[in-house]
């Protein structure tokens, strides 16, 4: 597992909806078949990197993957929800540290 895999699914996350509604107007059967697999493959992307987060050992560094990576949370929502004293910053931080 990558940063750069992590940081893709929080930006393909925020494509669903596009294609969501995309696929309900289309009236291409090719189309509607390329857009219904290119969610197949954000899905599946999804379920790899929460995999990958389960295993982690550390558990705040797990948290702050599924909430940042995941949940697409901005940083002052992911200090928020580990709590602890945490703020924006030092969860960035804390990322920008993380080695997979």
């Amino acid at each position: 597992m990558t940063k750069e895999i992590l940081d893709n699914l929080r930006e393909l996350k925020k494509e669903i909806p596009m294609w969501q509604e995309a696929l309900k107007n289309s009236t291409d059967e090719k189309t509607a078949k390329a857009i219904e697999n290119h969610l197949s493959e954000i899905v599946k992307a999804e379920q790899e990197v929460t995999k990958y987060i389960l295993e982690y050992p550390d558990p705040v560094t797990r948290q702050l993957l599924y909430l940042r990576c995941v949940k697409g949370l901005k940083w002052d929502a992911v200090a928020y929800r580990i709590g602890g004293g945490n703020t924006a910053d030092s969860v960035r931080k804390m990322y920008e540290r993380f080695k997979p």
